[in-house]
């Protein structure tokens, strides 16, 4: 199963409240049933492994936005993929699999050949 992520925010103060979609990873896995946790874990993972020590986390992405800031305070991967989670779970950011929003982490999800992950993270407009 091929597997593309996304990360889109919508309102974000440090684009001028513009969104933008972007893909932040590919992945292969061979199992054909996935729960949205798994997914999230498996970002969450990639993201960890390409942060070098010491470098500051990209505040601009989501999920670095919610989960952890390497080596600072003694994060662990395991801690950062539990707080991903229970971001997803208090509704810090959305969901998305195949444009389809799912909202419960331990969905069973319909796999395709190719499938597409997206993270949606909004922030709350300012003004009238």
């Amino acid at each position: 199963m091929e597997l593309r992520l996304y990360e889109e925010t919508i309102g974000q103060p440090a684009t001028g409240g513009q969104g933008g979609k972007r893909q932040v990873g590919h992945l292969k896995l061979v199992s054909d049933m996935v729960s949205v946790d798994a997914v999230i874990a498996e970002h969450v993972t990639r993201k960890w492994q390409s942060q070098s020590p010491g470098q500051p986390t990209d505040r601009a992405t989501l999920i670095a936005d919610i989960e952890f800031a390497q080596g600072a305070g003694g994060v662990t991967l395991e801690a950062a993929i539990a707080r991903a989670r229970q971001g997803f779970r208090d509704g810090a950011f959305l969901f998305f699999w195949n444009d389809e929003q799912i909202t419960e982490p331990q969905t069973q999800l319909n796999v395709a050949l190719e499938n597409e992950a997206v993270f949606l993270r909004l922030f709350p407009l300012k003004g009238g």
